[in-house]
């Protein structure tokens, strides 16, 4: 991968823009910084380092129609993948994914790239379905947000069935595969699970974000943890810088200006908890890779003397 030095000195100069605007119009300062509740910052890693293996259960899934690989190999995929997703540009660490399942699980490059691409397909429906219903909780639109949460939660559950089927379809009617074989089928059941692993892993980053914004000093809304996980994923596509900083913060504080929190205090708030969240998640694939390396030598085949 090759880097473009103009691109990171653009993301560079877009982030110590923007962090210097919203400071300005704060007037955050170190005295905020230090008083970040250390409690709530653990429980953030925690539920950060829960996402990831989440994740890592919910890729075995996919990819084990694949290659059949254990748990503790997509453990590996995940972290890294993880790291990568939070710390380049523009979600360009899945570009990176089908590199990692090739030499942690052994998939080849394109088995990885559907199983991120799948794993993805599903987050594009189930994370929006989450925002919906909590801006439908929140009163934002009740029946609007109610309805488009259901229409994407269903999309989020057929969408492997639905993919496989236009695939078949599409295979037969150029005869590359006999109409008898049913090829890439998938059962309601495993598709259930997945879809429950997918759920499963954007609650446990909300609580994630909930504890961040929680040692800062700002409780959100339990619902309004979706609606701003969600909202910090959509700015995040754009955001050019590394770790999305300035962007995310930005869209942080239009997140809880939507929710009607005061300006100043939004960008206030936002300065503080969103950084605390970017360490979390960093801070747990470090904890995560460091205990994998620990349990790697506690393995390991004693010296012969």
């Amino acid at each position: 991968m090759t880097f473009d030095l103009k691109r990171i000195a653009l993301g560079v100069a877009v982030a110590a823009l923007l962090m210097a605007v919203l400071a300005k119009l704060s007037g955050v300062g170190l005295s905020d910084f230090a008083n970040i509740s250390p409690a709530y910052a653990v429980m953030a890693l925690l539920f950060s380092m829960a996402t990831i293996a989440l994740r890592a259960a919910n890729y075995r899934a996919i990819g084990n129609q694949y290659v059949a690989a254990s748990l503790r190999g997509w453990l590996q995929v995940s972290l890294r993948h993880q790291f990568l997703f939070t710390a380049v540009p523009s979600g360009l660490g899945d570009i990176g994914f089908p590199v990692l399942a090739r030499q942690y699980v052994g998939l080849d490059l394109k088995q990885g790239a559907a199983t991120i691409a799948m794993a993805r397909l599903r987050d594009l429906c189930f994370l929006p379905a989450l925002g919906c219903g909590g801006l439908a909780v929140l009163g934002y639109a009740p029946v609007l947000s109610s309805l488009a949460a259901l229409a994407l939660g269903a999309a989020g559950l057929m969408a492997e069935q639905l993919v496989g089927l236009l695939r078949r379809s599409f295979q037969r009617l150029r005869a590359k595969v006999p109409p008898s074989q049913d090829v890439g089928q998938q059962t309601f059941t495993s598709q259930l699970i997945r879809s429950a692993l997918t759920i499963g892993s954007w609650t446990s980053a909300a609580l994630a974000l909930w504890c961040a914004y929680a040692s800062a000093g700002f409780v959100l809304d339990p619902a309004a943890s979706f609606v701003m996980l969600a909202g910090l994923n959509a700015i995040g596509i754009i955001a050019i810088s590394v770790g999305g900083l300035g962007v995310a913060e930005a869209g942080s504080t239009g997140v809880l200006t939507f929710l009607a929190v005061p300006l100043e205090q939004a960008a206030q708030v936002s300065l503080v908890a969103r950084p605390v969240f970017l360490v979390a998640v960093l801070a747990a694939c470090a904890v995560l890779w460091a205990a994998s390396r620990l349990t790697d030598k506690s393995h390991a085949p004693a010296p012969q003397s």
